[in-house]
């Protein structure tokens, strides 16, 4: 769920890339169970929310993370505690 095609442009970091292409696409998620805490994945996400620089400087794999895309529709429930945070932000 929730998959796309995008082009992929060639540049330093896409290695083997040597005209654009089409490629399948996906974004990262970040699972719970749904037995926890409404509080604790509210205060995750608000945090990850809050600290976008701080997570992208921790790792090359947040490079393409943004908070602004977090409440995006991937077609799967969404825990309430991040809906709760989302609807705050305005990102549903």
């Amino acid at each position: 769920p929730g998959s796309y095609i995008a082009e992929v442009k060639p540049s330093k970091g896409n290695t083997g890339v040597l005209s654009p292409v089409s490629l399948i696409h996906f974004d990262y998620l970040l699972w719970t169970n749904k037995n926890v805490s409404d509080e604790t994945v509210y205060k995750t996400v608000r945090a990850m929310y809050e600290n976008e620089a701080d997570l992208k400087a921790s790792s090359p794999l947040w490079k393409s993370f943004h908070a602004k895309n977090m409440g995006k529709d991937q077609h799967l429930a969404y825990h309430p505690g991040a809906m709760k945070f989302y609807k705050e932000v305005g990102l549903r």
